[in-house]
């Protein structure tokens, strides 16, 4: 039987097994969501620090760049068997290991691969202790009791994964966790109340107001570190919270306006946030995902989000945040592109120039000739090419031009926001 819980930084995990059983874990890094979208590992790092605890780390590359996690994990009981296989990135099979330690634990993502600005050379022998796949078989032995194991995670190392676990506070109790987390629903639920409706309409209410706290969450280190959009990382200061998961084209029409009316704190903190993305990162993001610039989806609805609470509660906000939010989209709508050259979230070895998914052309075309058009895809050549090109820069992002009546309308209703704050 398998039981799940979490704190803010802190997942605790209740294993029971049958009488007279060992208990044994599976601790599986390679393991892949969605692998047929092209999420990878590309290394992981696994540790053995002493009989009741492991660390390590995984680093994941596609939709998700460098997306790295740090762990640490707690045993109630002392491991007394273990079963290491490991398979270096020149493997082609997990191969068995004595070793208690394998992969590298400060593995630099993209700049272990190509040069860049500020940061060591790839070196080809460091390169050769890159694993891709490591699994641990762990056994507790038999007992009457459960094990149970607490799990902390951080985005900045695994420094700050240990400092995570050791501030927790709830010892191996499982069930007051557990309770802590329903009182913690039901005191957000219960400032609502709902009239009419029948058990099933009221059920679906709730469900789906509860599914409107569960993202962006909290992405920061118990000390206060984070990593950010530049892929350092750095101290929050004054308060600043740092949160993950704005999947903001699908969130700014409804979930985060929702916000600013039930949850106007938060909203303050996301708009906070979202401003400090920019100033790590250079630009507003559009779909953020653990520090990360996908790129997903169209626009920039950053400025709706930032615009909708600053417009709303402006004594929450000073002149200066107001100045560097105006900065901050204007920056982001007339992106220059050549700055990403060397940029890491830009540049990818695997999946070439990210600059169009950051920030597409779209608005080149709306300040140039007062539109988005939908016949992009022309060579310069060309003898039937559009007239409103003449003169145009042409490259290769320009084949990248789709989607112009949603781009066309959502940038029209940003432009509209911006003009708000």
């Amino acid at each position: 039987k398998a039981e799940l819980s979490a704190t803010d930084r802190v997942a605790f995990q209740r294993y029971t097994f049958k009488p007279g059983e060992d208990r044994k874990v599976r601790i599986d890094l390679q393991h892949e969501l969605l692998e047929q979208y092209g999420n990878h590992s590309r290394s992981i790092y696994y540790k053995r620090v002493n009989d009741t605890t492991v660390v390590g780390a995984r680093t994941s590359n596609e939709w998700g760049q460098w997306q790295t996690v740090f762990f640490a994990a707690e045993f109630s009981d002392p491991i007394i068997e273990e079963n290491l296989y490991t398979k270096l990135a020149s493997e082609s099979k997990l191969t068995p290991t004595d070793a208690t330690e394998v992969g590298l634990e400060d593995y630099r993502g993209y700049a272990e691969h190509k040069p860049m600005p500020g940061e060591p050379e790839p070196d080809p022998e460091r390169l050769a202790k890159r694993a891709n796949d490591v699994l641990t078989h762990l056994n507790f032995g038999k007992s009457d009791e459960p094990l149970v194991v607490k799990v902390a995670i951080s985005g900045t190392g695994v420094d700050g994964a240990l400092k995570n676990l050791e501030a927790d506070t709830n010892g191996w109790d499982f069930d007051n966790v557990v309770q802590q987390n329903r009182l913690a629903w039901e005191n957000i639920l219960g400032e609502f109340e709902l009239e009419g409706g029948n058990k099933a309409e009221k059920t679906m209410f709730y469900t789906s107001l509860y599914r409107t706290f569960v993202a962006p969450f909290l992405y920061q280190d118990g000390d206060g570190k984070y990593r950010g959009m530049d892929g350092k990382v750095h101290q929050a200061e004054d308060g600043l919270v740092n949160y993950s998961v704005y999947s903001m084209w699908d969130t700014f029409r409804a979930a985060h306006p929702l916000k600013t009316i039930i949850d106007k704190d938060r909203a303050i903190e996301h708009a906070r946030d979202l401003l400090n993305k920019y100033q790590t990162g250079g630009v507003l993001p559009k779909w953020e995902l653990h520090s990360d610039y996908t790129g997903e989806m169209v626009g920039h609805p950053a400025v709706s989000v930032i615009a909708d609470i600053m417009v709303k509660h402006p004594e929450a906000f000073t002149a200066a945040e107001f100045d560097l939010a105006l900065k901050a989209a204007d920056e982001t709508v007339n992106f220059n592109l050549d700055k990403t050259e060397s940029w890491v979230p830009y540049q990818d070895a695997w999946n070439g120039d990210k600059r169009f998914t950051v920030m597409t052309r779209h608005n080149d075309y709306q300040e140039d000739v007062g539109f988005i058009p939908a016949n992009t895809k022309w060579a310069p050549d060309s003898g039937d090419k559009p007239g409103y090109v003449e003169g145009l820069k042409v490259d290769k992002y320009d084949e990248l031009v789709n989607e112009s009546v949603s781009y066309g309308l959502e940038n029209a209703y940003y432009d509209w926001c911006i003009a708000q704050i």
